[in-house]
């Protein structure tokens, strides 16, 4: 299977569920007031193209692999978080996260609103050490036309 074929099923399967939950979660909010039209919204809203410019729209909200979130206790508060990427000899007992694996790696943003957007973008891609995300932001022929 090709990485296109492979990305575009990833997505694929990212936006049936995330359609199908919040559908779910909008019916039973509405408590049976909730129509075909409102189902369509959802599907509309969700619809490749107009994800992908969401996603496009908010990525400055979105911080990925980094090793020092900022987790701060006061909504108003700005901050970035970082990943160290320094490579130092000089301390070869200290274990930091630039010499551990990337699992150790985390994700930040700005507000919960685009917390789909992180998984999204971090998706794992089958038979790569890659996400999602690098896959799109490396190569524009895996976005669709």
């Amino acid at each position: 299977m090709t990485d296109a074929i492979i990305i575009k099923q990833i997505i694929d399967d990212f936006l049936s569920q995330k359609i199908h939950k919040t559908i779910e979660q909008k019916q039973k909010q509405a408590k049976g007031n909730f129509s075909e039209d409102d189902k369509q919204k959802i599907r509309d809203e969700h619809e490749i193209v107009a994800w992908l410019d969401k996603v496009a729209e908010n990525t400055h909200k979105v911080f990925l692999n980094v090793s020092h979130v900022a987790r701060l206790t006061h909504s108003s508060s700005q901050a970035m978080s970082l990943r160290d990427v320094s490579q130092s000899d000089k301390y070869p007992y200290l274990i930091t996260t630039q010499s551990v694996d990337g699992h150790f790696l985390d994700n930040s943003y700005l507000d919960a609103g685009v917390a789909p957007i992180t998984e999204f973008l971090t998706l794992p891609v089958k038979n790569s050490k890659k996400q999602l995300g690098n896959f799109l932001a490396e190569d524009a022929s895996f976005l669709p036309r």
